[in-house]
């Protein structure tokens, strides 16, 4: 059976549509799946925990080590200073520099997937970006639910104006001196609350501060997007 030859308008259609398709497959990876374009082979074996402690991944070239040996010793705080640290130098930023949401949200996952191993695996899962994720999008939940705002709008509103300004903080122990002090005794620190640490990002100040607003919520959303 004789193949059909293709005239030049088909050609260019089909080119045409080729590169539209490969646009809106390399949008929906970047967007959804962005961990694959920087380590393709993770689409079919992701790492393991206990593999990704071991060999810390970096596309930054970032040194790990230091970072796992404070949170194996418990040392919260030096090792909070030391995520702030790396999640700097892997942005390329200097470290009194804080970070904007455009730098989180185009933060390598590699490395945001090897900080959050760490500090899960340490903290026996109640740090990291992760366990943060999670109170964020549970909190954010449920200020928006549907039978609450049908009843009374301003409620609703209310309810969605703490959330973003003091709610999602409080959840974290942030905004609690007697949690804050005790951060820097506790040699356990299991007794502090969920998603305390890494506090990169949940810091005394409101979303509508210009100096150093609070960004959980793209360490959140990249969090998500990058698989933890």
């Amino acid at each position: 059976m004789a193949i059909p030859k293709l005239g030049k308008t088909q050609w260019i259609f089909i080119g045409v549509f080729t590169a539209i398709a490969t646009g809106a497959g390399w949008f929906l990876v970047k967007n959804n799946y962005p961990y694959l374009l920087e380590n393709p082979i993770w689409q079919f074996n992701k790492p393991s925990e206990e593999t990704i402690i071991q060999s810390l991944p970096s596309v930054r070239n970032i040194d790990y080590r230091p970072l796992r040996s404070l949170l194996e010793a418990k040392q919260w705080e030096k090792a909070d200073r030391e995520t702030g640290r790396l999640l700097a130098k892997a942005s390329d930023l200097e470290i009194f520099i804080p970070m904007s949401r455009e730098d989180i949200l185009n933060f390598p996952c590699t490395d945001l997937t090897t900080i959050d191993r760490l500090w899960q695996k340490a903290s026996l899962g109640r740090f990291g970006f992760n366990a943060q994720r999670l109170i964020v999008e549970r909190e954010e939940n449920l200020s928006k639910m549907p039978g609450e705002c049908a009843q009374s709008a301003q409620t609703c509103l209310a309810k969605y104006i703490r959330n973003y300004t003091t709610g999602i903080p409080d959840k974290m122990g942030r905004r609690d001196t007697k949690f804050l002090k005790q951060g820097l005794q506790l040699k356990q620190g299991l007794q502090l609350p969920e998603g305390y640490y890494p506090s990169w990002g949940i810091y005394w100040k409101t979303d509508f501060d210009n100096f150093q607003p609070y960004t959980y919520r793209e360490f959140a959303k990249r969090s998500a997007m990058c698989g933890l």
